[in-house]
């Protein structure tokens, strides 16, 4: 028996009816969602700027902050990371040396630390304008304070976390239900803040259940990964592998949030969502670069 190659014209056929087909097109669509907003980069960019900015900004913080400010972050990151107290020894003892640390920083030292932390803020909101396919508007003095704004909000959340987990003392079960919906209000208010406006509240709520829906999956499942993978660096290489495993962490949690986002903006503005939510209809055409 002999074998025919399929003809150009039968190959091109199938593909048009490949391509027609409702899954398929979901697919492309989404694929060419992920391809705009450069997932994998903006995954590791965040991860990055959170690491060398953002975890900087919170040792000044500690170094400035009150006693009980000081523990309380400490609980939290604990509580964030899944991490047992035995292994953040290393943290507490920075935190613990706040007075020597202001002497050596200085406010002005302290002050470029905590604008540099604005470098996380500005890669959020490149991600939220890039997955809705909002153009960036020229840079204004609006944009800083939004900044920190947001970083503010951000770390007032983050002192709560160790609260927030054990719901507000009422049991481990409800600090779940607590933990998510604290989530979803803070990704919902960011997206908007961040958007300037520009999408309606209802077509973020998908990206903001989503993302906590990711962010409260990352931090429980730190509970069962973090212990041995900190004991297992730490054994290797020191106190440097808490900052190996560390920065692992933060990108696995940085993809989480790129993704779920993305995903978030994509179903909203499909329908039958697109019409219950109000959500706009996504250009036929958009230049990355213009956003």
């Amino acid at each position: 028996m002999s074998f025919r190659a399929p003809s150009q014209g039968s190959v091109a056929r199938l593909r048009s009816r490949v391509e027609d087909m409702p899954v398929m097109a979901f697919v492309g669509r989404l694929t060419t969602r992920f391809l705009v907003v450069n997932s994998v980069e903006a995954a590791t960019t965040l991860a990055a700027k959170v690491f060398l900015a953002g975890v900087p900004a919170l040792f000044v913080f500690a170094a400035f902050a009150p006693e009980a400010l000081r523990e309380e972050l400490v609980d939290s990151l604990r509580a964030v990371l899944g991490l047992p107290a035995g292994s953040l020894d290393e943290v507490s003892r920075v935190h613990d040396a706040g007075s020597h640390l202001r002497q050596q920083t200085g406010a002005a030292s302290a002050v470029f630390t905590l604008l540099m932390a604005a470098q996380v803020a500005r890669s959020l909101q490149r991600l939220c304008r890039r997955a809705w396919f909002v153009r960036a508007v020229g840079f204004s003095p609006r944009l800083i304070g939004r900044w920190v704004l947001c970083l503010s909000v951000w770390l007032i959340v983050l002192l709560l976390q160790s609260q927030l987990h054990s719901g507000f003392g009422a049991g481990a079960w409800l600090g779940v239900v607590v933990l998510f919906v604290a989530w979803v209000l803070v990704w919902w208010w960011t997206q908007h803040l961040f958007l300037e406006g520009r999408i309606g509240w209802w077509p973020l709520l998908p990206s903001a259940l989503l993302t906590a829906l990711g962010t409260v999956g990352v931090q429980y499942g730190s509970h069962l990964v973090m212990p041995r993978a900190v004991a297992r660096s730490v054994a290797e290489f020191g106190p440097f592998g808490l900052m190996l495993t560390l920065m692992s962490w933060l990108v696995a949690a940085s993809a989480v949030v790129v993704f779920a986002i993305t995903i978030g903006a994509f179903v909203a503005e499909e329908e039958p969502l697109r019409s219950l939510l109000g959500a706009p209809e996504p250009p036929r055409h958009i230049d990355p670069r213009q956003v």
